[in-house]
């Protein structure tokens, strides 16, 4: 099942945890959106226009360079896709990871697709030159980010740690 849903990233949030905490708010607040829209009424509307129509729209869109004339609903998409969490094999030889990609279309700059694999995740974002010149560095950005954010949940779960407290020494401990 395929759905969509416009989610405000909270990038103004400097602390990963507090940024993280406030995009998982808005996901939870586009779902029941989303929820109380229905999806079949979502795929219902994309099945409203068809192809042939959409195409040619899409082309005069891009032809006359209407995207500069208004603001677009979204500038980034990013797709979630849970892939197998087993190892998978060709040929007796082990996959070792898989990553993603999706096509940039007029209108839109950036594509992070995000895909998980047995156990990791690959974070793959995808930009046409003229709208990103430094997908590299914006790269770089990410990896950086999710180790902030790697770190800042490890220290929260290290002071969770029950903190373990020497047994007591039996009398029978002081013959052995």
């Amino acid at each position: 099942q395929i759905s969509s849903m416009l989610v405000q990233l909270a990038t103004q949030i400097e602390d990963p945890i507090e940024r993280l905490e406030a995009i998982h708010v808005n996901t939870v607040r586009e779902k029941t959106y989303q929820g109380a829209i229905g999806a079949k009424t979502l795929a219902n509307m994309a099945e409203a226009v068809p192809f042939g129509i959409a195409h040619q729209a899409a082309r005069l869109y891009s032809r006359f360079h209407i995207s500069e004339l208004h603001k677009p609903v979204f500038n980034v998409t990013i797709t979630n896709v849970p892939g197998p969490q087993v190892p998978l094999y060709l040929n007796g030889h082990k996959l070792l990871s898989i990553m993603g990609m999706a096509p940039i279309i007029d209108g839109m700059g950036l594509i992070i697709t995000i895909f998980s694999y047995n156990g990791q995740v690959t974070i793959s974002p995808t930009s046409d030159a003229k709208s990103m010149p430094d997908i590299d560095v914006f790269t770089r950005y990410l990896r950086e980010s999710a180790n902030e954010l790697e770190t800042a949940v490890l220290k929260i779960k290290e002071k969770e740690k029950p903190v373990k407290k020497a047994p007591k020494k039996a009398a029978s401990d002081a013959l052995f």
